[in-house]
């Protein structure tokens, strides 16, 4: 993108960029405004007249129907009648071709793809160009439609505001969303089908391009080569929801398990409910000798509802840290902190014992039909919000007995 390449001065390789790029229009200005540039393909004014062997070039390309060839088919192509290119000119020229193409060729060195193009594979170029690969992407209508939904899906999520059209940038970025997920998301089977497909195909990507316009529209089509624009908004819409499901389970999963929380303490997920149970894990702590119910209790006394501190509590009930979690361990935590629940609300009814105020009391109703010889009763427990409520209850009921 610099002018000469950031060639300052006049050294040898500056002769050769003005001999083999710059006078040969392969280095020039992208735009008509001339303030990008770049590496283009020969024009067919050129003098040296470079544009057939592009032409070659694209044509054995083509003719592989989008699979990968071997630089070295080029090569001997190029060295051939009636090009007879000089083996002195080969590699500069190859590269730069290869650069010119850098949008739609994906490169591949002893069969892995290369996202960039680094001093390394230039390297082996040189030495062995058999050992390296091109493949040309027919982007065609999947580029302009599937490209566009996913661009804007992926920097919804990934947090960048910078939009590009580069399939190398927007395939990295989505893969790195998906590989970036807790572990536990990784591995759960609680979401959908569609979502554990998508988290397949982007987990095992080796290749950007082929996972963009290979594995991506055949995520929800059978056949990627027939697809009606109504096929590609469909496979858009499909990889969205996808998406959303895989980005948003960790953080539902915690929410759940929050709202057992609440429901088993019998709290008000309001922020007044919550201090209150603040309060009601301080008079437990330390109360019954347990030292896993202290631990409970511990948690509870600073308690939000964040995720953090719900990750905290589900551990604690789990036996394990965040990163080892499966869906087992978190049926398991489930019904641990369930039973840490009745055995903290218990507690509270006995905070007498250590002279701690009364936050929780157990109620017994008790009723005896004439004549019928059985009595209903049923037990359940208060806190000291809800007492003056009860009072107020029980001597209405007294005054209607009366």
């Amino acid at each position: 993108g610099e002018q000469r390449l950031g060639i300052e001065g006049y050294p040898a390789e500056g002769g050769l960029f003005a001999s083999l790029l710059e006078s040969t229009g392969i280095y020039r200005p992208l735009d008509k405004k001339n303030d990008r540039l770049g590496f283009k393909e020969p024009t067919k004014k050129d003098p040296c007249n470079l544009q057939p062997i592009w032409a070659e070039a694209d044509r054995l390309l083509r003719g592989a129907k989008n699979e990968p060839i071997s630089l070295a088919l080029v090569v001997d192509a190029w060295r051939k009648p009636p090009f007879g290119v000089r083996e002195g000119l080969l590699l500069p020229l190859v590269l730069a071709y290869m650069l010119s193409r850098v949008d739609r060729l994906a490169v591949y060195l002893d069969g892995a793809f290369r996202p960039s193009l680094d001093d390394f594979l230039v390297d082996r170029m040189h030495q062995e160009s058999g050992a390296i690969q091109i493949r040309q992407m027919d982007f065609g209508r999947l580029r302009s439609r599937v490209l566009e939904g996913i661009r804007d899906l992926v920097a919804e999520y990934d947090g960048e505001s910078e939009l590009t059209d580069d399939p190398l940038v927007i395939a990295r970025r989505l893969v790195a969303i998906v590989i970036g997920l807790p572990a536990w998301t990784q591995r759960t089977s609680s979401i959908s089908a569609d979502a554990q497909r998508l988290r397949s195909i982007v987990s095992s990507a080796s290749d950007p391009h082929r996972f963009l316009f290979d594995d991506l529209p055949g995520f929800a089509s059978d056949d990627s080569k027939k697809l009606t624009d109504r096929d590609i908004a469909s496979i858009v819409d499909s990889i969205r929801k996808g998406l959303e499901e895989l980005v948003g389970a960790y953080g539902n999963m915690l929410d759940g398990i929050d709202q057992l929380l609440v429901s088993e303490l019998n709290v008000s997920p309001s922020k007044p409910g919550r201090a209150l149970l603040a309060e009601r894990a301080k008079t437990v702590f330390d109360l019954s000798g347990d030292f896993r119910l202290d631990a409970f209790a511990s948690r509870l006394s600073e308690y939000a509802g964040t995720h953090e501190e719900v990750e905290g509590i589900a551990s604690l009930a789990a036996n394990k840290p965040p990163r080892d979690w499966v869906d087992r361990d978190l049926d398991a935590a489930k019904l641990q902190i369930a039973e840490l629940s009745q055995q903290f609300n218990r507690s509270e009814a006995f905070a007498r014992v250590k002279g701690r105020a009364d936050n929780r009391h157990a109620v017994g109703f008790v009723v005896g039909m004439p004549g019928s010889p059985k009595t209903m009763v049923e037990e359940f427990e208060i806190d000291g919000s809800e007492r003056e409520s009860v009072a107020d209850l029980a001597d209405c009921i007294r005054d209607m007995l009366t």
